[in-house]
């Protein structure tokens, strides 16, 4: 696809409550789960890659989380090379949770 890689993923499982109710943490009925995803990874140049995520979940509780990922890499040659890293977590499933996160840096391997 366009020169890259698109990967697709779905995945659906009945569920049952565990019976008690720990608010964030387990069902308060049993239901369906629904899971679905897409990542589509690309090279820009020789040097540099691009990859794209997105992945939506839905509990038996009807509560949901969207996550979206974006990652930049460029190897500078000799095993060294920079990244951009940055994911959105949002949803009702654990609003804790839900932010923005970015990581950048350098890595060397030998």
């Amino acid at each position: 696809m366009a020169g890259g890689t698109l990967k697709l993923g779905y995945s659906q499982q009945s569920l049952k409550s565990a019976g008690t109710y720990d608010s964030g943490s387990d069902l308060a009925s049993d239901g369906d789960s629904t899971v679905m995803g897409a990542t589509y990874s690309m090279s820009l140049d020789a040097d540099t890659t691009v990859a794209v995520g997105y992945k939506n979940a839905k509990d038996g509780d009807s509560q949901s989380i969207t996550q979206t990922d974006l990652s930049i890499s460029r190897s500078l040659g000799g095993g060294a090379s920079v990244y951009l890293d940055m994911r959105n977590l949002q949803g009702d499933v654990d609003s804790s949770k839900s932010g923005s996160a970015v990581g950048f840096g350098t890595a060397v391997s030998f």
